[in-house]
């Protein structure tokens, strides 16, 4: 998979909407406080390189899931806060 995939950066984004979740919270999605990322702390780069030999294809379970955890943190961050 490529490194600028909008799953490994979808991926992301869930671990930095974590932050904004209580620890029990945390919890419930399968995740210990340890996996919460804090914004300031990630960035992101652009590095161009034409390797168009090689292909991933991700099974569409793992995309389903990763983008329903997504929408669920985002429920739960505006639900209360999250708190």
């Amino acid at each position: 998979m490529s490194t600028n995939s909008s799953i490994i950066l979808d991926q992301i984004c869930n671990f930095i909407l974590l932050n904004n979740l209580n620890r029990h919270k945390i919890e419930g999605f399968g995740y210990i406080i340890n996996d919460v990322l804090n914004s300031n702390d990630v960035r992101i780069y652009e590095f161009n390189h034409s390797d168009n030999d090689r292909v991933f294809n991700m099974r569409e379970e793992i995309l389903e899931d990763i983008s329903k955890e997504n929408l669920q943190l985002k429920f739960e961050m505006f639900d209360n806060n999250g708190r």
